[in-house]
């Protein structure tokens, strides 16, 4: 009676609770969505700037060359001979950069070392080890001319996609040449002094008439050759040449300014008016970069590649796997079918959960303690790091599976048991299989974990280089997670877009294992 007179007296107060619970609903409603959006919006700005970061190492600048192998000058490749390796490599160099020579229409473009390899400047020594493992392979090629392709330095193949320097190019049209006069200098070096009558570009005067130590370079290019511009007076530019055939000028010509001084960039002008060259001519082509799918990793970015450390990931994986997921579901099934309650059973199941919260750098020290100094288990091998990061695993499979085991109706266990079931048939044959997807779900996390891991690898000695794809588990080995870690720390540039490419084919491997995986807890769930 006493609400009833209050609510006459106040009808206004239950529709202000009213309105305050709507917008309270209202606010927590927006505050969600608002949260899901962020959420959404960085994950979508991560993915962004590693897939755009990562397109650059999917691709690569090679050199296309047209190469005759005698049986002379080619040796067949032997690992134990290093004598022999060093022969094969110097040959094919001298190959190689004769007939980048010829295009070039300069002597020669490099200088032999003391080590005896063909050091050149457009391409790494080692750049043509795949040509002689072709040759190797397939003897009747020697003789034969064929193409192969040799691929660019790293920071060459960054100048050409623009991501090395600041430049720009101005076209300037046939009629703009007026004309050009030959003169010698002192050193024998040929230069030319041509008048462009159509007039310089602001840009280009600016460029010029900076000091030498800030001095952007500016070149002037034709079909045919490259120079380089030392000064404009008089209405003439004073030019040097630097690669290719004194030609006709008429067919087109370019004025190309480097912003970036020579001092502050890790290529040389002789280096940029070659690989412009070379690209004009069609001899340098970007294609897509097969390296980094079959080769192992190198010193050299453009040679370096993810196999090495994609099959000591898999490795890595299913020895985790298979010590993980049974010993974790049947100490599920013992702890939640079998154990008695008491205060052993409380004690192991608060260390379960207690082991969860664990750092993963502390079982690196378990593994680096027990696995290697105890046992004597190979150092930086996949079965030590499976083992390692099965301890890690452990708990999560454990939590999971318990909780979908104890999600399963007792009815099913009631029925069984009416039927004459023992205590390991309803446990093994009608609860576990009612419990898998669940069972599933925890196994996926895991792994997923376990995949991404790090700190726990490199205790025990798995961020070594590794040049050779391992063939077993005892082998010495590295994972994906320890190579983005080992390419970030580069010096280079050019470890920048690999490292974004392996992150990328890392995400793609985990989201078809979970793929795989969902698609096994829905057929347990059918």
């Amino acid at each position: 009676m006493v609400d009833q007179t209050a609510r006459k007296k106040n009808p206004r107060s239950n529709g202000d609770r009213l309105r305050r619970r709507r917008l309270s609903e209202r606010f927590f409603r927006s505050a969600a969505i608002c949260a899901v959006g962020l959420v959404m919006s960085m994950l979508a700005l991560i993915i962004y700037s590693v897939a755009t970061l990562s397109i650059r190492a999917f691709t690569h600048n090679q050199i296309v060359v047209s190469l005759t192998p005698a049986l002379d000058s080619i040796l067949s490749i032997d690992r134990g001979n290093v004598a022999d390796s060093a022969k094969t490599l110097s040959a094919l160099n001298k190959l190689v950069a004769d007939e980048i020579d010829r295009e070039l229409a300069r002597d020669t473009i490099i200088a032999s070392d003391e080590t005896g390899f063909a050091r050149a400047r457009l391409f790494a020594p080692v750049a043509v080890s795949h040509i002689a493992e072709v040759i190797t392979k397939n003897p009747n090629r020697l003789g034969q001319t064929r193409s192969y392709r040799v691929p660019i330095s790293s920071n060459l193949d960054l100048y050409l996609k623009g991501q090395l320097t600041d430049q720009n190019i101005w076209r300037i049209a046939e009629t703009g040449i007026a004309d050009h006069n030959m003169i010698l200098s002192s050193d024998s070096a040929s230069e030319f002094k041509i008048s462009i009558a159509q007039g310089v570009p602001e840009p280009v005067l600016r460029a010029l008439s900076q000091s030498n130590e800030t001095r952007p370079s500016v070149f002037l290019e034709t079909q045919s050759a490259v120079f380089k511009v030392d000064a404009y007076r008089d209405d003439h530019l004073s030019l040097r040449v630097m690669a290719g055939e004194l030609a006709d000028l008429k067919g087109g010509v370019w004025l190309r300014v480097v912003w970036t001084p020579a001092a502050q960039r890790a290529i040389s002008d002789q280096q940029i008016a070659e690989v412009n060259l070379l690209k004009r001519k069609g001899i340098i082509r970007s294609a897509f970069h097969p390296r980094l799918w079959t080769s192992a990793d190198s010193t050299f970015p453009e040679l370096a590649g993810v196999l090495s450390a994609l099959v000591g990931s898999l490795l890595v994986l299913l020895v985790t796997a298979f010590v993980a997921v049974p010993i974790g579901v049947m100490a599920a099934i013992w702890l939640e079918e079998f154990a008695p309650r008491s205060r052993l059973t409380e004690f192991i199941e608060i260390s379960i959960n207690n082991l969860a919260a664990v750092p993963p750098i502390v079982f690196g020290l378990l593994g680096a303690a027990v696995l290697l100094n105890v046992f004597g288990l190979p150092r930086s091998a996949p079965v030590a790091g499976g083992l390692v990061l099965a301890f890690l695993t452990l708990p999560t499979v454990i939590i999971a599976s318990r909780a979908a085991l104890s999600a399963v109706p007792n009815d099913i266990r009631i029925a069984a048991f009416s039927l004459g079931a023992s205590r390991m048939q309803v446990a093994m044959d009608h609860v576990l299989p009612a419990a898998a997807p669940g069972v599933i779900t925890g196994v996926i996390l895991g792994l997923a974990r376990s995949l991404g891991e790090v700190a726990p690898l490199l205790l025990i000695g798995m961020v070594i280089f590794v040049g050779e794809v391992p063939d077993g588990i005892n082998d010495e080995a590295t994972t994906l997670p320890v190579l983005i870690y080992k390419w970030s720390t580069g010096a280079e540039r050019a470890w920048e877009p690999l490292t974004a490419a392996a992150i990328v084919i890392l995400l793609l491997i985990m989201v078809l294992i979970n793929l795989f995986m969902s698609y096994v807890r829905q057929r347990f769930e059918r």
